[in-house]
């Protein structure tokens, strides 16, 4: 029996061990992205040179409208139909 609490001792070290360095690496990949997003959005500022809207602004107000229009119901959403903005093919074949 011994031998089995040996056993069982040091893998539950193990997996403490891997938890740790788990942590780690996720503490280490979430400051990479924060970085990214604060430079991106810092090189996307300083393109546009005194406009007032940041590029994560823009990001929200799309989403927003994305959202918006995907909660619309259908019949009202026809921008994208193609009787707007094409004539259909047996009118063409009439032509």
């Amino acid at each position: 029996m011994p031998q089995a609490l040996r056993v069982e001792k040091k893998s539950v070290e193990m997996r403490e061990n891997e938890r740790a360095g788990d942590m780690e690496r996720w503490k280490e990949i979430k400051t990479k992205k924060e970085t990214k997003k604060r430079n991106v959005c810092h090189f996307q500022w300083k393109q546009r040179e005194g406009s007032v809207t940041l590029y994560a602004g823009m990001q929200k107000a799309e989403s927003r409208m994305h959202n918006h229009r995907t909660a619309l119901p259908d019949y009202l959403i026809q921008e994208n139909s193609p009787s707007d903005h094409s004539i259909s093919y047996e009118e063409a074949m009439k032509r």
